[in-house]
């Protein structure tokens, strides 16, 4: 459930125009923010 929703967020900020860099960091800062839980 959680990797949808991860999957999900990354589309709906390339589709707004993020760029890639910022999409990695958001994903990184998010996985590591699940392994911490």
């Amino acid at each position: 459930m959680i990797n949808e929703l991860v999957q999900r967020f990354k589309i709906y900020l390339k589709d707004n125009g993020k760029n890639p860099k910022t999409i990695e960091s958001y994903v990184g800062d998010i996985k590591d923010f699940k392994e911490f839980l």
